[in-house]
């Protein structure tokens, strides 16, 4: 998983959709399987100038490709610069299940038209939300943000899917284990008459027991759900979005380090001419586990607004 603060970056996805003939559209690119953004056509990265009208805008898109994903990922990445990215397309077609996981990034995409069929703009992919236990001794780190996706476009005639959930936060690490407990003290030593054993060494004494773990550590706490902001035409089609964007689960407090090694019996006393030595003392008991670390605080649910 990807640690330290979320990203600032923010997507766009505007689509505006102008009638025209079907002749004058060029064919669109089909894009199959796992996809970067370097696998899109080229001139697609554009953002969308504030003073342009939407007659501007429309006549813009015309010029740009049209692309469909058939059963495709594609996958966004943080862009260098942490601006957001802005990608701009006549149309664009979901098929297939086809997805588009932004990692936090926030997104503008501005399009024609935006055509799914049980399509997705996510934030995560499934592989990436369940986090790894911090190390040893460590605090989770906190979930990222999912970030903001700005659509503006003509959706239909189908539901397009937008889950645009925070990834939960790294669980803590385990406690550090107990110290070994202190050794028992040693026996005292045999001692003889002239021509006898007066007594024989003295057994060794119990180690003590072992140390408390250490506690877990604080789970990490979730990053915020994403915010969907809808502009233009797809303002009024909220019905055909099926939005989820639930703030992500705090991390599980780590566990509690394991108790320490009781500690070694003492030495038994030395033996004499005719007298036996003394017994080693037994080994201390298991130390008690360390408390588990504190959960971590649930991230904040995101929110769909229409401009």
């Amino acid at each position: 998983m990807v640690r330290g603060s979320a990203i600032s970056a923010v997507i766009l996805i505007c689509v505006f959709y102008t009638p025209g003939s079907l002749a004058d559209q060029p064919l669109p690119v089909v894009l199959r399987g796992s996809l970067s953004l370097s696998d899109l056509p080229q001139g697609v990265q554009k953002r969308i100038s504030p003073q342009m009208t939407r007659e501007q805008i429309a006549n813009m898109l015309r010029q740009q490709p049209s692309v469909t994903l058939q059963g495709a990922t594609l996958t966004l990445q943080p862009p260098a610069d942490e601006r957001s990215i802005a990608l701009a397309f006549d149309r664009v077609v979901l098929q297939d299940g086809s997805k588009v996981v932004t990692n936090g990034v926030n997104l503008e995409l501005v399009a024609a038209q935006l055509s799914s069929d049980e399509g997705e703009i996510t934030a995560f992919s499934a592989e990436s939300i369940v986090p790894n236990p911090a190390p040893q001794r460590q605090d989770g780190v906190a979930g990222l943000n999912a970030g903001t996706v700005v659509l503006d476009t003509t959706l239909g005639p189908n539901k397009l899917f937008v889950r645009l959930n925070g990834m939960p936060g790294q669980p803590g690490g385990p406690g550090a284990p107990g110290p070994t407990g202190a050794p028992g003290t040693r026996g005292g030593d045999a001692a003889d008459h002239l021509l006898d054993c007066a007594h024989g060494g003295g057994d060794g004494g119990p180690g003590a027991k072992g140390g408390t773990g250490g506690s877990g550590g604080k789970g990490g706490p979730g990053g915020s759900g994403g915010k969907l902001i809808l502009e233009g035409p797809v303002a009024s089609q909220r019905l055909l979005i099926d939005f989820v964007a639930r703030g992500g689960q705090g991390g599980a407090g780590g566990s509690g380090g394991d108790g320490g090694q009781g500690g070694p019996g003492g030495d038994g006393g030395s033996g004499s001419t005719y007298c036996r030595g003394g017994r080693a003392g037994p080994t201390g008991p298991l130390g008690d586990p360390g408390p588990l670390g504190g959960p971590g605080q649930p991230g904040h649910d995101g929110s769909i607004t229409a401009q």
